[in-house]
């Protein structure tokens, strides 16, 4: 691998996307320290990481690892897709985990039982916050063609024009792929599910 090549993709696609090393970090589940290291060429993303960004940025392995990806910049950049939040919880709601969070960890400190009992209520919380977080439906268009993805805890479908094109029926699925045609482009829809439902949808 040509790590001068793999960090100036890197800093390219990050940049053309409008995103800091803290956002991008945020996105990719990593630190910044970690993002800031790859672009510096202090270190490189382990194949996991490289598929991840990979998927992330729409693109192949060999498109990161590769001087080629400069020609293609624009084309995966323009296929994206204004996405809206149309239905789901609110940003008050999604931030609130953090509060039986910190609750339980100061728990710790008053001894095993605390520890326990804490422990236990916010499991009970961090399963019906799942269960909220993941009732989300998302919109965005196409040539006036109304495209549509729903999401519940139970599963994912993926509209265009209120006809049903794709779907994924697994409880808390993540990082899915759904697809669909419009006036014969491919229609792709990536669906994370990390701590917060996202979703990014673009045309081949």
């Amino acid at each position: 691998m040509k790590e001068d090549v793999l960090r100036n993709n890197l800093i390219s696609l990050r940049k053309n996307k409008g995103l800091t090393q803290k956002e991008l970090a945020i996105s990719l589940n990593y630190s910044d320290k970690v993002i800031s290291k790859w672009e510096r060429g202090e270190s490189v993303p382990n194949v996991e990481a490289l598929e991840q960004i990979a998927h992330f940025y729409h693109c192949s392995i060999d498109d990161l690892i590769n001087e080629n990806l400069d020609s293609d910049e624009e084309t995966i950049t323009s296929s994206a897709l204004k996405v809206v939040k149309v239905s789901g919880t609110s940003k008050l709601f999604n931030l609130s985990i953090f509060i039986p969070l910190a609750i339980w960890i100061i728990a710790t400190f008053y001894g095993p039982r605390y520890f326990v009992v804490f422990g236990f209520g916010f499991l009970i919380y961090w399963i019906y916050y799942g269960l909220k977080i993941s009732k989300v439906s998302f919109h965005s268009q196409y040539e006036g063609h109304d495209i549509k993805i729903v999401n519940k805890p139970s599963k994912i479908e993926f509209f265009i024009d209120e006809n049903l094109v794709d779907g994924n029926y697994s409880w808390f699925a993540f990082h899915l792929k759904l697809t669909g045609k419009i006036n014969q482009k491919t229609i792709k829809a990536n669906v994370s599910n990390n701590l917060f439902v996202k979703c990014e949808i673009f045309v081949e």
